[in-house]
């Protein structure tokens, strides 16, 4: 009977040794969180809404020359006498 009340009290003890760490490592986090004001005023850029065509957005700097050239033909033959 001794030794389950020792047991149980020791559990107990490591529990709440737990519980103490784990509200005091809580306490600590709150202080280190962020918490934006609300109230606080926040800076805001705007722009009037201008006419804008897409002819002027399409504007390409350099040529459409692919770098590698590929032979699909010399692929398809050697796919083609794999297979058969």
């Amino acid at each position: 009977m001794k030794r389950i009340i020792f047991i149980s009290l020791a559990v107990l003890a490591i529990i709440g040794l737990a519980v103490f760490k784990l509200l005091s490592n809580s306490k600590e986090a709150k202080k280190k969180i962020y918490i934006h004001d609300m109230q606080a005023a926040v800076l805001v850029d705007t722009d009037k809404p201008q006419l804008h065509t897409f002819e002027s957005a399409f504007t390409y700097l350099g040529v459409f020359e692919p770098y590698i050239k590929i032979m699909w033909l010399l692929r398809v033959q050697v796919n083609s006498l794999t297979y058969s």
